[in-house]
């Protein structure tokens, strides 16, 4: 699957814009925060939290949908809207 290759292939997460976004008005990106799942490193929302806001440095919401909304539901990831 491109999104595990992906993933093993940048470390422990990937935070990106989503090559899908939701329909959204214009002024709000929507980027991923992918977790790999091979990895060994805990992350929890208070580390992931503290990683999106030294990429972002402006206020933002992140989400997890619920498991029968996922569209990979083998790799953890949150939604991530912000601002421009």
């Amino acid at each position: 699957m491109y999104v595990i290759k992906f993933l093993i292939e940048s470390g422990i997460y990937n935070f990106s814009e989503n090559k899908y976004p939701y329909n959204i008005e214009e002024n709000i990106k929507h980027y991923l925060f992918w977790i790999n799942p091979k990895s060994n490193e805990i992350l929890n929302i208070f580390k992931i939290n503290s990683i999106i806001q030294n990429y972002l440095k402006k206020p933002y919401i992140i989400f997890e949908n619920l498991p029968d909304n996922k569209s990979v539901p083998e790799i953890k990831h949150y939604h991530v809207f912000f601002k421009i």
